[in-house]
């Protein structure tokens, strides 16, 4: 529960919950077979094959497995346990996972694949995105990180005749990851939840009625599938979108007689899409594997409203955009100072249009 609390900033309906899901099931077979044996390690093969079709995180899944291995080989050492039966494992562990890399080529893009796995986004995408930035222990949303953090590390000092060299490394490699960047908080959890239950320092016993187990988790579950389904037809309503999203703003372009060619927020742009597409089309979108990372570093140059060349303005004309969105700040001086016209603002947004660019406008909003 802390660790699912402490990943709810960067959870949601996205490609990369599948590979945190993953990795859980990947780390799990593999901690499984090291422990006890078996054939279900096999099944980390496809796995991977179906992990490398689903999202570019297979990669960092497949390094972490192998750390994974190597500490479970520090354990066996650490424990003087590293007789025939646990070198076979471990020897079958190395096998399936050089097996894995191998059937992740099968996909669209072949080994392209590992090169944009390995190499990312650019650093300008980076700046653009809040989960690519360190967290920010002063806010509230990462409180449960840092609790979740002090926990593991409380419970390792206080049962360290328990822990072992293994624990040790996948903890710190998940507390590095988490500091780096928001984003990684999901491999934080993955990494150190399985070692603050295993130390925690409190008892606690499972019903051991053969239904009371599998009824309080469909009960558990149901609650919060009920919740989540309340949650989200609330925040899909209009009045709610329009807080969040310049709705108005993009309702009153799409309203227009011709096409748009509109610049706002990064944020905002794949609500822009939805609602406004195909009259609207949106500067940036953020995926810079689609857009190339020059379209991207042009818009943090617009973002910020630089005059130098390539100012922000000399950018906008390259791309002939029609309008622009945003908040007051240096690009909407810069704006002003060019003659665009100031349309309309509503919740502190505010639409510009190029001097060049005069359609009819029709708002059903006021002004915030």
């Amino acid at each position: 529960l802390l660790g699912a609390k402490a990943m709810q900033p960067i959870t949601g309906t996205r490609p990369q919950m599948l590979t945190f899901a993953l990795l859980c099931w990947s780390l799990f077979l593999l901690d499984r077979h090291l422990r006890r044996g078996g054939r279900a390690i096999w099944l980390l093969v496809p796995v991977f094959l179906l992990w490398a079709n689903l999202h570019a995180g297979f990669a960092v899944g497949l390094g972490l497995l192998a750390v994974a291995l190597g500490a479970g080989l520090l354990d066996a050492l650490w424990r003087r346990q590293l007789d025939a039966v646990q070198r076979r494992r471990l020897l079958t562990a190395a096998m399936t996972l050089l097996l894995c890399a191998v059937v992740a080529l099968i996909n669209p893009n072949g080994i392209a694949l590992y090169r944009y796995a390995l190499l990312g986004s650019t650093p300008a995408a980076h700046r653009l995105i809040q989960e690519w930035q360190s967290p920010d222990f002063t806010t509230v949303a990462m409180a449960p990180l840092g609790l979740l953090i002090v926990a593991t590390a409380v419970s390792m000092a206080l049962n360290r005749h328990r822990l072992r060299p293994g624990q040790v490394i996948l903890a710190v490699i998940g507390v590095a990851a988490a500091l780096l960047a928001v984003r990684n908080i999901a491999i934080a959890v993955a990494l150190m939840s399985p070692t603050l239950a295993e130390l925690l320092p409190v008892r606690y016993r499972l019903p051991t009625a053969r239904v009371a187990l599998p009824m309080t988790a469909l009960a558990v579950a149901t609650a919060l599938l009920v919740v989540s389904i309340v949650r989200l037809s609330q925040d899909a309503q209009d009045s709610a979108l329009s807080k969040q999203f310049p709705a108005c703003l993009v309702a009153g372009l799409q309203g227009t007689n011709r096409p748009v060619n509109l610049w706002l927020p990064y944020f905002q742009s794949g609500f822009a899409i939805n609602q406004g597409w195909p009259q609207v089309h949106v500067y940036v979108y953020g995926n810079d594997a689609a857009l190339g990372g020059g379209v991207v570093s042009d818009y943090v140059r617009i973002a910020a409203g630089v005059v130098d060349n390539p100012s922000a303005l000399h950018l906008l004309d390259a791309s002939h955009t029609d309008a622009v969105i945003t908040s007051a700040g240096a690009l909407a001086s810069e704006l002003r100072a060019a003659r665009w016209a100031e349309v309309k603002e509503v919740n502190d947004e505010i639409l510009f249009v190029a001097p060049s660019f005069q359609p009819s406008f029709s708002f059903e909003c006021h002004s915030g």
